[in-house]
């Protein structure tokens, strides 16, 4: 009855313990916070990626975007280069040239032995002082343009060039630049007549600039009998004081070999 069961409660202990009668001590609780929880799949998925050593996976990324910028900007710059040249002969076919024609400073003459186009290119008639270097270059690429399409040889002639003959800066980045683009690929030789010492200095000092074809491919002749190996000169057409300068230097070395011979006798 409830009077028993009163009776009975009231014999008991003060402390019976907890709901299934085990002792409890509160100093010996474990306290379990509630931030730490189970994390789902997803959550450690993502941790995992946050704490991941991606340093490698981006510098690829960034070595492939910088191929491809250089790729893009290569490809700019050659689309440029030829949308320049293709503007510069046009307005070329239309200019008037006779003035620059008088000079003949450059003209085609033929084919060498090795059936490769001439074009001969005098470094004295240059009239770089007397006309405006877009007027040069717009004649040249006139001249140029319907020879270099196929293998040819370039016969520069070095003789009697003076500081008047120079070409400006702006003519020769020109040139450089739709040289490397357009000229170079089909160039098979560059011969020089009677380079003089200067020539071969600032040659040697562009050297960095040129390609190892260009560089490999040029070919110094001291006289014209040397010139006459590559092609035959009696139809080159060269100027009158080629000829001369080559007879005043033969006759120069003559004399200086008499009298190194004389001075050994």
């Amino acid at each position: 009855t409830k009077q028993e069961e009163a009776l009975a409660a009231s014999k008991l202990p003060a402390d019976i313990g907890n709901e299934f009668g085990e002792t409890e001590v509160a100093e010996r609780k474990i306290v379990i916070s509630s931030l730490i929880t189970r994390k789902s799949e997803d959550e450690e998925d993502e941790t995992c990626i946050s704490h991941m050593d991606v340093s490698f996976t981006q510098a690829q990324t960034e070595t492939d975007s910088e191929r491809r910028l250089q790729a893009l900007s290569a490809s700019l710059q050659e689309n440029n280069t030829d949308a320049l040249y293709v503007r510069y002969l046009r307005q070329a076919q239309t200019m008037n040239f006779e003035e620059v024609e008088k000079y003949k400073f450059v003209y085609t003459a033929g084919q060498d032995y090795a059936n490769r186009n001439i074009i001969v290119f005098s470094g004295a008639q240059f009239p770089a002082a007397r006309f405006a270097w877009d007027l040069l270059l717009l004649y040249l690429i006139k001249i140029f343009d319907p020879v270099v399409r196929d293998k040819y040889m370039l016969l520069y002639l070095d003789a009697g060039v003076s500081t008047a003959n120079n070409p400006s800066l702006s003519l020769i980045r020109e040139l450089y630049n739709i040289f490397n683009s357009k000229y170079e690929n089909t160039l098979d030789v560059l011969v020089v007549l009677h380079p003089s010492l200067l020539f071969k200095a600032v040659f040697s000092a562009c050297w960095p600039l040129m390609s190892t074809s260009l560089w490999n491919n040029t070919v110094y002749c001291h006289n014209l009998k040397e010139l006459n190996q590559y092609c035959d000169i009696s139809k080159l057409q060269l100027p009158d004081y080629v000829a001369r300068f080559d007879r005043e230097q033969g006759a120069s070395v003559s004399s200086f070999t008499d009298s190194i011979g004389n001075y050994f006798k």
